[in-house]
């Protein structure tokens, strides 16, 4: 199976990365509207899952071989909207 073409023992990686992206876009979201993680958390809390999200995101960026900065700069101006 291929992906975007990256074969299909390549990304695993990039799976991961998108899976903190996508908890990341949620907190933002909740924070936003007022519910979900902020309802459950608090805003703090929902900061915080936000904050976690992004750093595990720059983390499964480290081990993707390829130019990965602008979805480093993508996961930054998500993270900044929780401000």
């Amino acid at each position: 199976l291929w992906a975007a073409a990256v074969p299909a023992g390549d990304q695993d990686p990039w799976r991961a990365f998108g899976e903190e992206l996508g908890v990341l876009f949620q907190a933002v979201d909740d924070l936003i509207d007022g519910d979900g993680y902020a309802t459950e958390l608090g805003e703090d809390g929902a900061r915080e899952v936000a904050a976690a999200a992004a750093r595990r995101a720059h983390e499964r960026l480290g081990a993707i071989d390829a130019d990965t900065s602008v979805l480093a700069e993508l996961v930054d101006g998500l993270a900044a909207l929780t401000a």
